[in-house]
């Protein structure tokens, strides 16, 4: 059974949606999502929950205005 996103991994999710966001200026989700997908693995416990699960809260956030 995967694992639960906790509180800090869900911060850590739109954090990181709304500041890749910003750092990949122009580029479309589809050029950053290789990106975010590596960062999720390294930081947080993406053996455990995969990628596939918390895509869309980082989508979420990238989407935002002024995101």
């Amino acid at each position: 059974m995967a694992a639960e996103i906790n509180e800090g991994q869900y911060q850590f999710l739109k954090s990181l949606g709304s500041n890749a966001r910003r750092v990949f200026g122009n580029r479309t989700w589809n050029e950053a999502v290789p990106t975010l997908r590596a960062l999720w693995l390294e930081f947080h416990h993406g053996r455990d929950i995969p990628w596939d699960r918390v895509e869309h809260i980082v989508r979420d956030a990238w989407e935002l205005p002024g995101g």
